[in-house]
């Protein structure tokens, strides 16, 4: 398959700050963009058998290949003209904020963003035109994907405390997203659809404190509610596919919440840095990293998820008092616990899964030089 897509895009936005009071002022600012995306896309199911692989050689289609997939995967050969979509956006945001002491701020924002569309580079788009080898070819509605719009409300509060040198910092935010785009796996490859809607609801807690001179200690944690609201027609798990016995499968995922978004997650670290001679100075601490339980699939398929898990890294060094050199030894991930980036079903071999795994345990050094 050859897919090649244009986009050019441009924008202008204007900020201002007004003082309403000395200790509280409002920050407005608008952005009007264009975007314009222009695609192509064709596939040609061939072999070096019938005149060499590759566009410049366009070797004949190869019957044999042609109907294989046509009956595994669904499609056929297709040409598709360029297609286009042109865009306008005017997104505003708004932000208050008060200094409630000479060392607390709080703040109220809202904003609206967007993603734009564009085309799906992917070969199960169904073709309308009968004749799908021609230059009239037509895609189907999967070939194109709608703008993403979003609109999103934030209330938080940032506090010190130099006496305890320490600092505050919490937030609770939600956000509406509007033809949510989504990546969905069509049992031959991947396509990019809209969910009909999804909401987001928030809050987050970070903290820093430093009881001497040579300790820092610090942790944050987050709360996400994320769910669609509307999602009538996401891809079916591997477990429904099979049971689907080769029809259309599709199920409903509202009230289900999206991918890559743990409940609960958290971090809690600590720094110590000393001199230990008139030269020299060591620096020991520690990160630890959790993660909620989440899918990884548009699906929403358990067997393609992350347990809730918890990293540990490690690091001890000494160094130059000046800075001029500092070497480290380091471990990531000491108790070596396995989680994964993506995963997925396997193309043509329904029931199958796939993942990345993530790195598990490492340990190394590292000399830093500043010159």
């Amino acid at each position: 398959m050859i897919f090649d897509q244009e986009s050019d895009n441009w924008s202008i936005f204007a900020q201002g700050t007004y003082d309403i009071l000395d200790t509280l002022r409002i920050t407005g600012g608008v952005r009007y963009s264009e975007d314009d995306k222009r695609a192509t896309s064709s596939t040609l199911y061939s072999s070096d058998f019938t005149g060499g692989i590759g566009l410049e050689n366009y070797p004949g289609p190869n019957q044999v290949l042609e109907d294989m997939w046509l009956v595994l995967g669904g499609t056929d050969d297709y040409i598709f003209p360029e297609q286009g979509r042109k865009e306008h956006h005017l997104t505003p945001a708004v932000k208050l904020e008060w200094d409630a002491t000479s060392d607390t701020l709080v703040y109220l924002s809202y904003a609206e963003g967007y993603k734009s569309g564009g085309f799906s580079a992917s070969d199960g788009n169904q073709v309308l035109d009968p004749n799908p080898s021609g230059p009239s070819a037509v895609p189907g509605d999967s070939f194109e994907y709608l703008d993403e719009a979003a609109s999103t409300w934030e209330l938080g509060a940032k506090m010190e405390f130099p006496a305890a040198s320490a600092r505050l910092s919490a937030a609770v935010f939600t956000t509406e997203y509007q033809d949510l785009q989504v990546t969905s796996f069509t049992g031959t490859s991947f396509a990019v659809s809209n969910a009909a809607s999804a909401t987001i609801n928030g809050f987050e807690l970070d903290g820093e404190w430093a009881p001497s001179d040579e300790l820092v200690i610090g942790a944050s944690a987050a709360y996400l509610d994320y769910s669609y609201d509307e999602y009538a027609n996401a891809s079916c798990t591997a477990a429904q596919t099979v049971a689907a016995a080769g029809g259309p499968c599709t199920q409903d995922l509202r009230g289900q919440t999206g991918i890559v978004a743990p409940e609960f997650s958290g971090t809690a670290y600590f720094d110590y840095d000393r001199p230990v001679t008139q030269s020299l100075k060591i620096n020991f601490g520690a990160d630890v990293y959790y993660t909620g339980e989440h899918f990884l699939s548009p699906d929403n398929d358990p067997m393609d998820a992350n347990d809730a898990s918890t990293k540990v890294d490690v690091r001890l060094g000494i160094g130059d008092l000046d800075g001029r050199w500092k070497f480290t030894l380091f471990g990531r991930n000491i108790t070596d616990v396995q989680t994964y980036s993506t995963a997925t079903d396997i193309s043509l071999l329904p029931g199958g899964h796939f993942a990345y795994v993530n790195r598990g345990a490492e340990w190394g050094g590292r000399l830093k030089l500043n010159f």
